[in-house]
């Protein structure tokens, strides 16, 4: 009876021990910094080319139109459409996909919306059309952008 009580109390304690260690912030890492902010410009990409059967915005000016009249009934809450354009690690506008035709209509995660131009140490952020960010290096985003054009 000793030893299974001794078993009881050490599971308590093990039980105990995991949760302090979770709350105390050891759970899954942050996003990398610009991956939050970068994943709204994308996702409004692709909600334009939802609400225009698949065809991309043609510029950023049809964009902005498009999120200003989404946002008609309460202005107030309309983005900074400057901050939304712009990479808060490398502070340059997105490069966007305007007028680019999707790769594929169910595979959202081959269709890039948008990437950094500079990006930080060599690394790009780029982002899909569903909102999956990864970062990449020149090469790699070269042959993504190379893609494309054929």
């Amino acid at each position: 009876e000793d030893t299974m009580a001794s078993a009881g109390m050490i599971c308590r304690w093990i039980t105990v021990a995991l949760a302090l260690t979770m709350m105390a912030g050891c759970g899954p890492p942050p996003p990398p910094a610009g991956e939050v902010e970068i994943n709204k410009l994308a996702t409004w990409f692709q909600y334009f080319r939802t609400e225009h059967r698949g065809k991309a915005a043609k510029d950023e000016e049809e964009l902005i139109a498009f999120i200003r009249k989404e946002y008609e009934v309460a202005p107030e809450k309309t983005p900074d459409m400057e901050q939304l354009f712009t990479s808060p690690r490398d502070g340059q506008k997105y490069g966007v996909m305007y007028g680019v035709k999707q790769k594929s209509r169910v595979d959202l995660e081959k269709n890039l919306a948008c990437y950094e131009a500079e990006g930080v140490d060599g690394k790009r952020l780029v982002a899909y059309e569903s909102a999956w960010t990864e970062e990449l290096d020149q090469a790699a985003l070269d042959a993504i952008l190379e893609g494309y054009k054929k």
